[in-house]
Formats: C-alpha cells, sequence, structure tokens
C-alpha cells in the first residue's frame, strides 16, 4: 500500500472504465484523499507547447478542464512545462516529502528519548541507501511515464494503448510499493538506532 499519491496531469482525462463516471485517474485521486495520503500533484502549464492530438475535447475536454481546475483550488500544485521541469519538479517534491517525514520521526522520536549524537550520525547513514533506491525508482517511474506520453501519438491501436497504460499503471504500483518499503526501512532503521 502506498503512503503517497503523485499525480501528472496534462490535457487528458483518462480512461473512464465501464460502469464508472470517473477516469481510473480521478478514482485514484479520491481514494488517495479518502484515506488521507500525502498527495503530490503536477499540472503542465496551460502555456506550454503541447500537441493537439494530446488534448482531449468534448466531454473529455471539460472533464479535465473541471478537474485541472479543481485540483489548483484545493491544492498547493507545481507546474512544469516540458519533462525536464517534470523530473525536476518531482525530484524536488519528493525530496522536501522525505526530509519532512524524516523531521516529524526525529520529532517524536526526541520526544520519548534522547538520542547521542553517534546514534544520530548512525541513523542518517543507515537511511541515505533507502532514500536514494526510493528517489532513484521515483525517478524512473516518472521517466516510464514521459516514455509513453510520446508514445502516445504514435499507438494508433486503442487496445495497445490500453496495455500500454495498464502496464504503466502496474509498474507505477509495483515501484509505489517499493519506494515505501524502502521509505519504512529507512525509518526503521532511524528508530532502531
Amino acid at each position: 500500500m502506498c503512503d503517497a499519491y503523485l499525480g501528472i496531469f496534462a490535457w487528458r482525462y483518462g480512461f473512464v472504465p465501464p460502469q464508472q463516471e470517473r477516469s481510473i485517474t480521478e478514482l485514484e485521486l479520491r481514494k488517495a484523499e479518502e484515506e488521507k495520503k500525502v498527495r503530490l500533484i503536477f499540472l503542465l502549464a496551460e502555456d506550454a507547447p503541447w500537441s493537439k492530438p494530446l488534448m482531449d475535447t468534448g466531454v473529455e475536454g471539460g472533464k479535465i478542464e473541471e478537474l485541472r481546475k479543481n485540483l489548483k483550488n484545493d491544492y498547493i500544485v507545481e507546474f512544469f512545462r516540458n519533462k525536464d521541469e517534470l523530473v525536476s519538479c518531482i525530484s524536488i517534491a519528493v525530496a522536501n516529502r522525505l526530509a519532512l517525514t524524516k523531521q516529524e520521526d526525529t520529532n517524536k522520536a526526541s520526544e520519548s528519548k534522547r538520542e547521542s549524537d553517534n546514534g544520530n550520525v548512525k541513523a542518517v547513514l543507515g537511511m541515505i541507501k533507502p532514500v536514494i533506491l526510493a528517489f532513484l525508482a521515483i525517478l524512473f517511474s516518472s521517466v516510464l511515464t514521459m516514455i509513453l506520453c510520446i508514445a502516445v501519438p504514435l499507438i494508433r491501436d486503442t487496445d495497445q494503448l490500453k496495455l500500454a497504460f495498464y502496464g504503466l499503471g502496474s509498474i507505477n504500483a509495483l515501484l509505489c510499493v517499493g519506494v515505501m518499503w524502502m521509505v519504512n526501512q529507512a525509518v526503521a532503521i532511524h528508530r532502531n538506532i
């Protein structure tokens, strides 16, 4: 299970499963809200260059417009104009979140007991590897998403496109589980020192 939701929104609403009114992307967001998960939201800037074939129109266009409007009103969002800015925004947001989580854990630990300087050094050293692995997993997921976004105009077959998105969703889910495991390992190391 994930401890955080990372949402990347451009100009497509996404696949709406049968018997549903919302896209998978929005359903994931709403589930994260329901479970009070950390939500990191990234929106493609409105003035960013974007290919017309990659933009929903009609009903779906209205849904993505409404979702983007709600995200801007309800969250502190980061805007990106290209894949490099997106990777940078995600890296900074994840690093900040990890730092905040570390600080929260440190505050809880200091309330219950005082740790020696040697214990703090060991905790930081023990946390470096899992945090780096978590960062690399998130970066890998971002790169996969960018590759898929670039490949979308090349895929003409709807079934292949759905399969590609399902595959990416599965990979992202596995990466998310792996990242949370690594972060939990880092926190466990910190608490045991």
